[in-house]
């Protein structure tokens, strides 16, 4: 008898597979970042069809099986994806910040080592970045950057920018006009250059 994890998550992609799976690269509170596969979601009966969408929040149910994960259930949180960006032919500035900071992580994190801090730090900023402005929503994306890049071990703690780093992470009292930018994208710059990625 597998045991099931019960973890809430974020799916950053997917691609098919076989006649009717789909392999999720998901990037959970509980145990970091994971592929898992959903059997016959592609199936218009699957009950998991419409519930696991890229860029969405959901509680999923895995089990680890002898070679991979899998996806068991799962109960749909919450889209960052709205209906207007839906099947747009081209991908809003949302969709975009969300693809860039999904595969930025999806590059750098070290396999299955939970970070929640930077679950909960993704949530709010994904959620915060609806009807922000461009300006706000850049702020939102350069934030959420440095403090991933943070957490992961890959900026230390800049006396600059400790502000940034130590506290809550909070879009909604973000002021965009008073944000070191500057220093921020230096000390991203360079840590993406040590990291090689």
């Amino acid at each position: 008898m597998h045991h099931i994890h019960h973890t809430p998550a974020l799916i950053f992609s997917a691609r098919n597979s076989g006649e009717a799976d789909r392999i999720f690269t998901l990037y959970t509170r509980e145990l970091g970042l994971l592929r898992a596969r959903a059997s016959g979601v592609r199936k218009i009966s699957s009950k998991l069809r419409y519930t696991l969408q890229e860029f969405s929040l959901l509680n999923a149910d895995l089990v680890r099986g002898k070679d991979a994960w899998r996806i068991t259930s799962a109960m749909p949180m919450k889209s960052f994806l709205k209906d207007g960006d839906m099947g747009a032919p081209r991908f809003s500035a949302t969709h975009q910040i969300i693809a860039r900071i999904s595969s930025l992580i999806s590059r750098l994190a070290n396999g299955e080592h939970a970070h929640p801090e930077i679950f909960d730090d993704l949530v709010r900023g994904f959620d915060s970045l609806h009807g922000a402005t461009k300006e706000a929503q850049e702020s939102i994306e350069l934030l959420l950057v440095l403090r991933v890049l943070h957490e992961l071990g890959y900026i230390g703690n800049q006396e600059s920018l400790k502000e940034y780093l130590a506290r809550d992470f909070d879009p909604s009292s973000l002021s965009t006009s008073i944000l070191p930018r500057k220093n921020m994208l230096f000390e991203i710059n360079r840590a993406l250059r040590e990291s090689q990625m």
